[in-house]
């Protein structure tokens, strides 16, 4: 009896040596493709919807959606693009022709101005909140775009340069 109590705790211990999640594993990152979310934006937007384009090898698209309205319903459209950055902090792109000032207030979860910054050319508010949260907002062209996250100030504007 002990025999066999002892050859089922070792195929006990076998199974969960090769079951157990590995640290390597539960370290990864599951990336999407925001292509489809853009085309779709881009389809039924009434504005020039922007997405980024050459942004580095580290860079980690990890979310994306788009929220419209039903077809021939009238209502804003927003495409959210989510990042794990190259330094592992996370950044997003959020763009809308929503009611600007809520819009920016729910995406920067509430972060005051700060400065503005020139950024490929175009002049973006930089926004600090009372935590980690960083942001670059500009208004203008019948949308909001807000670049957001834990990123760095340097990561936010990268991100915000590669917008096309």
């Amino acid at each position: 009896m002990v025999r066999s109590l002892g050859l089922v705790l070792a195929v006990v211990v076998v199974v969960f040596l090769i079951a157990r999640p590995s640290a390597s594993n539960s370290q990864r990152v599951r990336t999407v493709d925001y292509g489809p979310d853009v085309a779709r934006a881009r389809a039924v937007a009434p504005y020039q919807v922007l997405a980024p384009v050459g942004l580095g090898a580290g860079w980690r698209s990890t979310s994306s959606r788009v929220d419209a309205p039903a077809p021939g319903t009238p209502g804003p459209v927003a495409l959210h693009i989510g990042f794990v950055t190259p330094r592992d902090a996370y950044a997003a792109l959020e763009e809308s022709n929503a009611e600007t000032d809520a819009f920016v207030a729910d995406r920067t979860n509430g972060a005051a101005p700060r400065s503005s910054v020139v950024v490929g050319g175009r002049l973006w508010e930089q926004r600090q909140a009372a935590g980690a949260t960083r942001a670059l907002v500009q208004r203008g062209g019948g949308a909001t775009l807000v670049v957001t996250g834990t990123a760095s100030v340097v990561e936010l504007t990268e991100l915000a340069a590669a917008l096309r």
